[in-house]
C-alpha cells in the first residue's frame, strides 16, 4: 500500500498517531544512516588525491542510499530500544535483566549489521577505485618510467582502512554491551 492509503487507513481506525510515530522513525533511521554511510565514505575517500571531487560525491552518494535502505529496517528496533522497560527477572547464565534480549539486543545487531554493511562497501569501493585509477594511469602514462615515479596507494589505504573499522566496530559493540548491560 502507499503513504496515503495507510495515512487513512490508519485514521479511519483512529491510529493517526501510531502511524505518524512510524513515519517519523522511519524517516529518522534513513536520514541518519544516509548521514553516516554519506559522510563516511566521503571522509575516507578525501585521501584519495587524483580522484576527481564528482567521483567521490557519486561513491559517497551510492554508498549514503544503500545505508539508508538498511537503516529504514531498523525503525522497529529503534522504537523497542529506546522504549525498553526492564522485565524484573534475570537470566540465569548472565545475570542480565531479560529486556536486554527482548528490546537491546536487536537494536545492537541491527547497528553492528549496518555498520559491517558499510565496511564491505567500503572494501568494495577501495578495490573498485583501485582498479579505476590503475587502468587509467595505465592508459595515460607514455613511458615505463613514469609508471614507477608514481605509486598507486590510495586503493590500499581504503581497503586497509575499512578492515581496521570493521575490527574496531565489532570491538567497540562488544565493549558497549558489556558496559551498558553487566
Amino acid at each position: 500500500m502507499g503513504f496515503w492509503t495507510d495515512k487513512l487507513w490508519f485514521e479511519s481506525l483512529g491510529f493517526i498517531d501510531r502511524f505518524w510515530i512510524e513515519f517519523t522513525v522511519k524517516l529518522l533511521c534513513g536520514v541518519l544512516s544516509f548521514l553516516i554511510g554519506g559522510i563516511y565514505m566521503f571522509l575516507l575517500l578525501f585521501r584519495v588525491n587524483k580522484l576527481k571531487i564528482w567521483i567521490k560525491v557519486i561513491f559517497s552518494v551510492i554508498t549514503a542510499m544503500i545505508t539508508a535502505m538498511f537503516g529504514v529496517v531498523l525503525w522497529e528496533e529503534a522504537l523497542q530500544f529506546f522504549n525498553r522497560v526492564p522485565a524484573g527477572t534475570a537470566d540465569p547464565v548472565f545475570g542480565l535483566d531479560v529486556s536486554f534480549y527482548m528490546f537491546s539486543l536487536p537494536f545492537i545487531t541491527g547497528i553492528y549489521r549496518l555498520l559491517m554493511m558499510l565496511s564491505v562497501i567500503s572494501i568494495i569501493a577501495g578495490f573498485l577505485i583501485l582498479n579505476l585509477r590503475t587502468r587509467i594511469f595505465l592508459v595515460n602514462r607514455v613511458n615505463e618510467s613514469s609508471i614507477e615515479s608514481e605509486k598507486n596507494t590510495s586503493g590500499p589505504f581504503i581497503v586497509g582502512s575499512a578492515l581496521v573499522i570493521y575490527c574496531k566496530t565489532f570491538i567497540f559493540l562488544m565493549l558497549l554491551d558489556l558496559l551498558l548491560f553487566c
